[in-house]
């Protein structure tokens, strides 16, 4: 089968009837599409595409799932598939590998999903999402169930969580992250801040600090990914970037939601958007880069957030 596209290769023969194993079990066969390991590219354009396939062809087993590309044997895939079983309760398994173990030369599926994969990040993507907002809920089910979370969860009181980024040259973070932590301490002396690098946290611990949050403030990209596990009801304000010029969607000079094409179709999360409506609202990364999607981070201006949580506030009246 080609890698990218899953077509089949035609053989004009007969079905072999020796030295030939037949699967009934549901299997399907599963390849990231952007080989990049990205906990929003492999979450929700792999897992969830794969998932949301499944469902929409009516196959209601769990699916043994084999990975063409070998990413359970990935070091840096290894904590994003703690999501895996948003689409099976099986593990994952590595394809010859895992056909190997029936020592017949031929193995045959009676039931074989393959693909599945799917962009939706963008705004040209937007149709891609359109009506699956139930499946995506679905899978969002799935897995705070299978880590033993209780996907209809209620905070009783509020809390902030800021996303701290760690600093490299690739950074899109909040570039006056200190300052803003000191003035909503200030500000909601009654509301726990609480700045968070995610990536110091189990999956484990992530889904149950989110679940306890009221308001998420996150810059945009992959640190923000895991904005669906929020409780029902909840508030994320996810930081724009100024378009240094016209792509995806955004003209040159615009404020640019990366993601907004996506959590368009979350419609239980609140969603507010910082806007970058010029130079003074970003700092670049790097010396000797131009584009400010990519390589600047977000200088917030505490008035502008403040009205952003005071109306999330208002909204939600715990």
């Amino acid at each position: 089968m080609n890698q990218k596209s899953f077509a089949p290769k035609i053989i004009h023969e007969t079905v072999p009837t020796t030295s030939v194993t037949m699967l009934d079990h549901l299997h399907s066969w599963f390849a990231e599409w952007l080989f990049n390991p990205n906990l929003g590219h492999f979450l929700w354009e792999d897992l969830l595409g794969h998932y949301a396939t499944t469902k929409r062809l009516g196959l209601d087993e769990e699916p043994i799932v084999m990975s063409t590309n070998g990413i359970v044997y990935k070091s840096n895939y290894a904590k994003f598939m703690n999501f895996s079983c948003g689409v099976s309760d099986r593990p994952f398994v590595e394809l010859v590998n895992y056909t190997q173990t029936f020592q017949t030369r031929y193995v045959c599926f009676r039931k074989l999903q393959a693909g599945g994969s799917m962009p939706v990040f963008q705004r040209e993507h937007m149709s891609y999402n359109i009506g699956k907002e139930p499946i995506f809920e679905s899978f969002r089910t799935r897995i705070l169930k299978c880590h033993g979370l209780d996907p209809d969860h209620v905070p009783k009181s509020h809390r902030i969580v800021i996303t701290k980024k760690k600093k490299g040259q690739f950074q899109r973070s909040i570039y006056n992250l200190n300052e803003l932590v000191d003035f909503l301490e200030l500000t909601y002396p009654d509301i726990p801040i609480q700045v968070v690098d995610w990536s110091s946290m189990s999956i484990e611990e992530q889904l149950q600090l989110l679940l306890n949050t009221t308001i998420l403030v996150t810059p945009a990209g992959g640190v923000s990914m895991t904005a669906p596990f929020l409780p029902r009801g909840a508030h994320a304000i996810f930081m724009d970037y100024y378009v240094s010029h016209t792509m995806y969607g955004f003209r040159e000079g615009e404020s640019g939601s990366m993601e907004a094409a996506f959590w368009g179709h979350w419609p239980y999360l609140k969603k507010s958007y910082y806007q970058v409506r010029n130079s003074s609202d970003y700092r670049m990364d790097a010396k000797g880069y131009q584009d400010t999607r990519w390589y600047a981070s977000v200088v917030v201006n505490m008035e502008r957030i403040r009205e952003l949580i005071d109306s999330s506030l208002e909204d939600m009246e715990l």
